[in-house]
């Protein structure tokens, strides 16, 4: 789900009206200030010239203030997915019916959630299996997450059914490397496979 971007744009806004509020402040005394601008604020006026001033000035404010505020952002939703992970571990790592594929008993687990349309899950893969060839301790469970069109649903269900029959991951590397994901074309590579 994506949100408006306004409250975002708001929050920047306050967020460099406020820092170059401060400094325009502190430093008016000390430096020499244009015409325009007055030495001290005595009125919302005043403030408004001394902050324009400064920032027309020093304009690297406002993007290490933008910086600052991804920075932060980031951490927020860093924070908020690794909580979300300790809440949901279990099910997570230890669903009943996971699909598991590395080492069964690897001491580190990862958890991978994709869609066998997702143009970045594909690019990945061949990343995925280096790993798990160069460790053989990282056990690997793989969620299907079928959210991008009718046809990844139908994959998704054609791999679980695989799984059933002990031929998940190699199924799982043909969707993989495949451009199309079509009926036709996942029953062509069960077959296969």
């Amino acid at each position: 789900m994506q949100k408006s971007s306004f409250p975002i744009v708001f929050a920047i806004g306050a967020v460099i009206m406020v820092a170059g509020v401060y400094l325009a402040l502190n430093s008016a005394a000390n430096k020499t200030t244009s015409p325009t601008a007055p030495a001290f604020a005595t009125s919302k006026a005043d403030i408004e010239k001394i902050v324009k001033n400064y920032l027309l000035e020093n304009p690297e404010v406002i993007l290490d203030a933008v910086r600052q505020m991804e920075v932060k952002e980031n951490d927020k939703r860093l924070s908020q997915m690794r909580d979300g992970a300790k809440t949901h571990a279990a099910a997570l790592f230890n669903e009943a019916d996971a699909i598991v594929t590395g080492n069964p008993n690897g001491d580190v687990t990862m958890v991978e959630f994709f869609d066998y349309r997702c143009t970045y899950c594909r690019k990945i893969v061949p990343e995925i299996s280096q790993l798990l060839k160069q460790d053989g301790n990282i056990r690997l469970v793989l969620k299907e997450f079928p959210i991008l069109s009718k046809e990844s649903e139908f994959a998704a269900r054609a791999a679980v059914a695989a799984n059933k029959q002990g031929k998940y991951w190699d199924f799982h590397l043909a969707l993989m490397a495949s451009e199309e994901v079509t009926p036709d074309s996942v029953l062509a590579m069960a077959k296969g496979v």
